[in-house]
């Protein structure tokens, strides 16, 4: 099971919340095996060159099936290059502060980026991300 981020992340969590099950029903033993990088795009590039031989599963993310795709070349087409086995997880991003921060809420927020242009850092997990692709949503 190839895992396009590092472990201990969100992404790597269900793997390993799922990874006992799997293997019970398919009687086979099933490894988390992380390779993260590139917002995801090394995984599912090592998931779209895998033999299709029914023994290599992979963990798809918004950010290399569809924001990656959208904004850069990848080396796999999003939507030819793979099989979807299901639906894992939906997820929400959030916006948090230090408690000094005076803003109290979104709107609050975002006037006060309004009013510091240039003064005020956030943290994504990188360029193609959700969390990258909702601060371009917000940002002044």
């Amino acid at each position: 099971m190839i895992v396009g981020f590092p472990p201990g992340g969100a992404t790597d969590l269900v793997a390993r919340i799922i990874q006992p099950r799997m293997t019970e029903l398919l009687g086979k033993q099933i490894v988390v095996d992380n390779r993260p990088g590139a917002n995801g795009i090394i995984s599912l590039d090592i998931i779209a060159r895998a033999e299709p031989d029914g023994y290599t599963v992979g963990f798809g993310h918004i950010g290399g099936l569809v924001i990656s795709p959208a904004i850069q070349k990848v080396p796999y087409d999003p939507y030819t290059s793979f099989a979807p086995i299901g639906l894992m997880v939906t997820l929400q991003n959030i916006i948090i502060t230090h408690p000094s921060v005076p803003a109290k809420n979104l709107k609050e927020f975002i006037a006060l980026a309004k009013s510091k242009q240039g003064q005020l850092n956030y943290a994504s997990s990188g360029i193609g991300s959700p969390g990258h692709l909702s601060e371009n949503c917000w940002s002044p």
